[in-house]
């Protein structure tokens, strides 16, 4: 059986801000050592990092590995493939031409984008106001997107980064989903070292590319310490926290969090990277923020 051990509520809001305020940073730093690694490379150290302290935090349970990835496999390939791998490969690709600001905006759809996977996927009831709160979200997307200019669409002259920061967004979501399936009787963390053994697994082969063909190793200290930092902190240490959230105030309520997340990565883009906040953010963020509410006010009312 699972540890059902839970923490207090109190406790568990506190965590929360703490997890939001960890994958914040991970934009933040990302974009800040972009010049230094390839997407593939500090896709793989985040995982990698964080797979090795796991393994050495649940020694104990190493047994059990391979029977959890046998018994649930079906949840735990896609959430490690495409919600884990995929996932990091499109925000650190993203974050190579686009800014930590509009990279977090993007991620910032995740809760009106997984009512709509939600309901192909589990069946979800999708309410007619939860779908004008995706389209009045995905309007201020395309706000961002476009740089509050018209001509930018007229010329679909978008940049990759923002694109593939949409495409993190969507396996984000998908994970998301995934994961309200896992079993009571899987402990969490044992369930989380599975998935990220998937996730290094798809990773490996384009990281092996990357040490034939290009450096992979940190150049300095400052490179070295972030690619630690990614691994440990918004990785590891903040999925164990959110896992740990949960089992006390339950998925809904955990989920409202990762609003704060674009909060924390837009204001240390502003203040550690120089990068600028132009009007069209603030429109941007506010129509998103109108659109959250009206799904998730929706959900609530059922």
């Amino acid at each position: 059986m699972a540890d059902k051990k839970t923490i207090r509520p109190a406790a568990a809001y506190m965590l929360l801000i703490l997890c939001a305020a960890l994958w914040g940073s991970n934009i933040a730093v990302g974009r800040y050592i972009h010049a230094d690694f390839s997407a593939e490379t500090l896709a793989f150290y985040r995982n990698g990092i964080a797979l090795t302290f796991m393994l050495l935090f649940i020694r104990s349970t190493w047994r059990q590995l391979w029977l959890t990835l046998k018994t649930h496999w079906v949840i735990i390939g896609p959430a490690g493939l495409i919600g884990t791998a995929l996932f990091n490969f499109n925000l650190y690709s993203a974050l190579q031409t686009t800014t930590a600001v509009n990279g977090a905006i993007a991620m910032s759809l995740t809760p009106a984008v997984v009512p709509i996977i939600a309901y192909f996927m589990l069946g979800d009831r999708f309410a007619a106001r939860q779908a004008l709160g995706v389209v009045v979200s995905f309007i201020g997307v395309g706000i961002v997107l476009i740089r509050g200019d018209l001509n930018v669409l007229a010329s679909l002259d978008l940049t990759t980064g923002d694109l593939m920061a949409i495409g993190a967004m969507i396996c984000w979501c998908y994970y998301s989903v995934l994961v309200k399936n896992r079993p009571d009787t899987v402990c969490p963390n044992l369930f989380l070292a599975c998935i990220l053994i998937c996730a290094v697994a798809a990773l490996l082969p384009f990281f092996i590319w990357q040490a034939v063909t290009a450096t992979i190793l940190p150049t300095n200290a400052i490179n070295l310490f972030a690619a630690a930092y990614i691994g440990l902190f918004p990785t590891l240490i903040a999925l164990v926290l959110f896992n740990r959230s949960i089992d006390s105030v339950g998925p809904s309520a955990a989920g409202h969090f990762q609003h704060l997340v674009p909060v924390f990565a837009a204001t240390l883009g502003i203040l550690f990277l120089g990068e600028t906040l132009h009007a069209y953010h603030g429109v941007g963020a506010a129509l998103i923020a109108i659109g959250i509410y009206c799904a998730n006010s929706s959900a609530k009312t059922k």
